[in-house]
C-alpha cells in the first residue's frame, strides 16, 4: 500500500511529498488495533503525477526504502497527485484527502489509462473505510454517461453495484433506491452501445431482487 502526504508552503504551493509503502496489512484494522508489521517492501519504480494548474506534470520516483521523500519547485497549488503513473509500480495507491476531493468533485482526466487508475484508487479508498459508498455511488452515477471508455465505464457499472448492494444497509439503499433504479433503467435504453445496454439492464434486475 502506497500513500502520498503533500506538503504545502503557506500559500498553499507544493514544496515536497513524502511517499510511504506499507504492507497491506501493516496498518491499523476498523477496531482499531493495531496490526503488526510484517516488514513488507517492495521496491520499485514510479511516476508520480501531479496535477496544477490545469498542467499534468511527471517526476520519476525510486522507491528503496519504507518512506520517500521528493522535493519539488515550480509545482504550484496542486489539483491532485497520484503516485502510480503510467501504471509502472504494483500495489495498491491511494490518494490524499484534498486530492480525493478534488477528483470527486472535477472532470476527470482525459488520459484513458490515467481515469481508470484514479477510478481504482477512489474504490480502493471505499474498500479501506475512507471514502463513504454513498459519495462513491454519487460518482458513478455522475460519471457514467460521459464515460466514453466501454471497459472503465463496465468497471464503475460492477463497482457501483457492489457499493449499493454490499456496503450500503438497509435504511439507507432505501434512501438511494429510486434514483439508482431511475438511472440503470434510462441507462439500459440510452446507453451508446447495446453492450453497455445489456450491462446496465442486468444491472437494475440485480438491484431490483434485492429489494
Amino acid at each position: 500500500r502506497v500513500r502520498v502526504t503533500p506538503r504545502l508552503d503557506k500559500s498553499g504551493k507544493l514544496t515536497r511529498i513524502e511517499i510511504t509503502q506499507t504492507g497491506v496489512h501493516d496498518s491499523t484494522t476498523m477496531r482499531n488495533t493495531p496490526r503488526k508489521d510484517t516488514g513488507a517492501l517492495w521496491p520499485m519504480k514510479l511516476r508520480l503525477q501531479i496535477q496544477s494548474e490545469g498542467l499534468l506534470r511527471s517526476y520519476p520516483v525510486v522507491l528503496a526504502t519504507r518512506a520517500t521523500s521528493v522535493s519539488l519547485r515550480n509545482v504550484g497549488k496542486p489539483q491532485f497527485i497520484f503516485a502510480n503513473g503510467l501504471d509502472y509500480g504494483y500495489g495498491q495507491f491511494l490518494l490524499d484527502r484534498d486530492s480525493q476531493n478534488y477528483l470527486l468533485a472535477n472532470a476527470p482526466p482525459r488520459d484513458d489509462l490515467l481515469r481508470a487508475q484514479i477510478y481504482e484508487a477512489l474504490w480502493e479508498s471505499v474498500r479501506n473505510a475512507e471514502l463513504d459508498p454513498l459519495t462513491y455511488i454519487n460518482f458513478c452515477l455522475a460519471r457514467l454517461p460521459a464515460e466514453r471508455d466501454d471497459l472503465i465505464a463496465t468497471s464503475l457499472l460492477a463497482r457501483l453495484r457492489t457499493a449499493y448492494l454490499r456496503y450500503l444497509d438497509d435504511a439507507r439503499q432505501r434512501g438511494v433506491m429510486d434514483r439508482v433504479e431511475t438511472f440503470l433503467a434510462r441507462q439500459s435504453r440510452e446507453a451508446p452501445n447495446p453492450r453497455r445496454q445489456l450491462e446496465y439492464l442486468r444491472a437494475y434486475f440485480d438491484l431490483a431482487r434485492s429489494a
